[in-house]
């Protein structure tokens, strides 16, 4: 997650500082750049960072640092300011746990003056995932109560190729689970289907994960012909977050004309009850239980940068309000 930091002085003048922890196929880096009106140039120290791994399972120790084996050279700002600096990080971990994790870089220490002053209330760079057990047979798991089984998609959308997805279907319409795998990608995002390049719409939040496991569905077209298409699951725990083994129609039978028409179109409208908003557009967050986000009275999804919807439900667990947010510069 980007920062941007400032730190002032009467007498060092401002220090603008971006830091970023990233990932790509090859492992993390840590980025760091600095404009500075200041008089003198700044320098950056790497011995300055602090690194730290936090995790939901207390049963994993890992640690994160710098990949290289001799100690990184100083860097010095140019003479008007500037400074972009960056270096692979390793992180060790263990692949027979599952958790979320969170590595963060300290860099306050990390950036001087030439007069050694530290350059002090620096926020953290972070970056977080989630780590599956990667040597359970959650496949056969699935598999076994999954394959064969009609599911009701939330979002009605599978995906073809990476957030690139089929044609919507109407969400009373169920899917066929036609097979299960672990994926050999090392890294992708996880969230509903709806929140794929194609759909465009309003969707929960993504996270990361390592290898997710991928259900290979038999999906129904507007047209009324069956396709192919799939979703991705982080773990066995996010399938009640992505899917229905209960068909919508018990639901629709207490909500009005209008409502059942706007559902069928993947519409949500003003009364409409919870139950139906989760199944067209999933649930909002998956680092909360699916009770705790029950228990809320609003739920807020994110749409095409930058717009985002928020969402309150009565005490009846109906939509009580819709309010759409977000500018085009």
């Amino acid at each position: 997650m980007p920062l941007t930091l400032l730190v002032s002085s009467i007498l060092t003048g401002t220090i603008f500082v971006s830091g970023d922890i990233t990932r790509s196929d090859k492992g993390f880096r840590l980025s760091v750049n600095t404009h500075s009106t200041a008089a003198r140039p700044w320098i950056f120290d790497p011995k300055g960072v602090k690194f730290q791994v936090s995790s939901s399972n207390p049963q994993v120790v890992a640690k994160l640092g710098f990949a290289r084996p001799k100690p990184l050279k100083t860097v010095k700002s140019d003479r008007k300011g500037y400074l972009a600096w960056q270096a692979p990080l390793a992180l060790s971990i263990r692949k027979d746990v599952s958790t979320w994790i969170t590595v963060r870089a300290f860099c306050k220490n990390a950036v001087h003056n030439a007069g050694k002053n530290v350059a002090k209330d620096f926020h953290v760079a972070s970056y977080e995932f989630y780590q599956p057990n990667l040597m359970s047979d959650r496949v056969g798991e699935l598999s076994s109560s999954l394959v064969g089984k009609r599911v009701w998609i939330f979002g009605s959308v599978a995906l073809e190729k990476e957030w690139y997805g089929t044609d919507r279907w109407n969400p009373r319409l169920p899917a066929k689970v036609i097979r299960v795998e672990r994926t050999a990608r090392e890294w992708a995002y996880c969230s509903t289907a709806s929140g794929c390049a194609e759909a465009q719409t309003y969707r929960p939040q993504a996270f990361e994960t390592v290898q997710p496991i991928r259900l290979w569905l038999e999906t129904p077209s507007p047209s009324g012909h069956s396709s192919s298409g799939y979703i991705e699951v982080a773990d066995a725990w996010m399938i009640p977050y992505v899917l229905s083994i209960q068909s919508p129609d018990k639901a629709l039978q207490l909500e009005s004309n209008s409502n059942c028409s706007r559902f069928e179109k993947g519409e949500v409208e003003i009364g409409m009850s919870r139950e139906l908003v989760v199944r067209i557009l999933g649930y909002p967050n998956f680092r909360k239980s699916i009770g705790e986000l029950w228990s809320s009275r609003r739920w807020g999804y994110s749409g095409p940068a930058p717009f985002f919807l928020q969402i309150e439900f009565d005490g009846r667990n109906r939509v009580k309000t819709l309010k759409y947010s977000g500018d085009l510069p």
